[in-house]
């Protein structure tokens, strides 16, 4: 039987304070440059940017515009100057603007064929524009999920996030997820077939390979006036569903008993820092406690895991979340939400809090500072990468009689 020729969609987008989301894509897309596939798949990259990328083991295919690519952009830039005011010169825009689209798709999915692509893969939740059988990623269905928060309806957000079900996540030949409970929220919420859906593990990011000699970690405490098992640790952007402000009354409880107790948050702003950092000034106890790292490099991120008496992670959203993971692998204990993709990814390693009860959050924290126990030993079989690579491949190779089903020219995509 030929073998079945994948193509993964290059992201290159993201930069190395966007977060958990880059950790991921970098690990990810490394992974599987590295891995030898089953003799059934063909992978290759496939590079739609003007950026130049090269991968050490795996063929990289650039798309070369017969326009460019930019131009778009530029003709949104126009749109939102002076043109706007002139209905007559905003049509004609709107109309350049989806005549270079209509092309660019057009020539881009002939560039699929002509490299005889039978199926697309991107490894990063992206809406897929062209007319070519996908597999699309999912991470999770926060508007649906969780509560109204601002990121998740306001700003056009909702709508945003729901045409990305309908219009992508709906019609991909498959979808792969990162946790089984990932798997029953895009069956509960918008009701599709769960064996299009394949489970391809979460896994830590490159924070866990790091190895940060003693004196160097003890450099970074002093940085950050830190003692050793004496603090919390929170990495995470200051969105509001990350809940830093159940988590600042929490620890306020922590100082009523335990004054010389720290708090570190690590992460960018999403919109939500200045009025986080307001309630902290605006109160006494916490002024000079909580403290505001802003982005940390890894070799920090590792030694605050190492050294902190417990990851602390308040979230209202799942199913999963990556610093979970990074922290169980390298010893630090995990107070977390009592969401079901956590007890799913950490089992008994973690101890679980409703995250809107700061009194349970409080309670889980004091419990950790009192018992000062090592956790049981963290089962990391399912969550890292080379069984998330090992799945993708099993994945694809359960595609293959499916996909095979047609040709590459039956795609119709004129």
């Amino acid at each position: 039987m030929n073998k079945l020729k994948i193509g993964i969609i290059l992201t290159p987008i993201y930069s190395p304070n966007s977060g958990g989301g880059y950790s991921f894509h970098t690990r990810l897309l490394e992974g599987i440059d590295n891995y030898t596939f089953n003799n059934n798949l063909e992978i290759v990259f496939i590079n739609l940017s003007k950026n130049q990328i090269q991968f050490s083991h795996k063929q990289c295919l650039h798309f070369v515009p017969f326009l460019k690519p930019d131009l778009s952009d530029r003709i949104r830039r126009i749109k939102m100057g002076f043109l706007r005011r002139v209905p007559l010169f905003k049509k004609s825009l709107n109309k350049l603007e989806k005549l270079h689209s209509f092309f660019m798709h057009k020539k881009i999915e002939d560039f699929f064929m002509h490299e005889k692509i039978e199926l697309l893969y991107y490894p990063f939740p992206s809406y897929c524009a062209y007319n070519y059988p996908y597999v699309v990623t999912h991470w999770d269905i926060g508007h649906m999920s969780t509560y109204s928060f601002p990121e998740m309806i306001m700003n056009n957000s909702y709508q945003e996030r729901h045409d990305f079900y309908e219009k992508s996540v709906k019609k991909a030949f498959a979808i792969f997820c990162e946790s089984e409970a990932g798997k029953e929220e895009l069956v509960n919420y918008y009701r599709i077939n769960s064996q299009r859906i394949h489970c391809i593990p979460l896994f830590p990011g490159e924070v866990i390979a790091c190895n940060v000699h003693p004196d160097l970690q003890q450099a970074c405490l002093q940085k950050y006036k830190l003692i050793k098992s004496r603090f919390f640790f929170y990495p995470a952007q200051f969105w509001p569903h990350k809940n830093h402000y159940n988590l600042t009354r929490a620890f306020e409880v922590i100082l009523n008993a335990y004054p010389d107790f720290k708090l570190v948050l690590s992460g960018s702003d999403k919109g939500n820092l200045g009025y986080i950092k307001e309630v902290c000034e605006n109160n006494s106890a916490l002024k000079d406690t909580v403290i505001f790292a802003g982005f940390v490099p890894t070799e920090e991120v590792f030694t605050l895991y190492k050294n902190a008496c417990a990851l602390i992670m308040p979230t209202f959203l799942g199913p999963t979340n990556m610093p979970l993971i990074e922290a169980a692998k390298l010893g630090c204990p995990v107070l977390t939400s009592d969401l079901p993709g956590h007890r799913e990814m950490l089992g008994g390693y973690a101890q679980y809090f409703n995250p809107w009860d700061y009194q349970d959050i409080a309670a889980k924290m004091l419990h950790q500072i009192n018992n000062d126990a090592l956790p049981t030993s963290f089962n990391d079989t399912v969550f890292n990468l080379s069984n998330a690579l090992k799945s993708i491949d099993e994945a694809f190779e359960k595609l293959i009689p499916i996909r095979k089903t047609w040709g590459i020219d039956s795609t119709d995509h004129h």
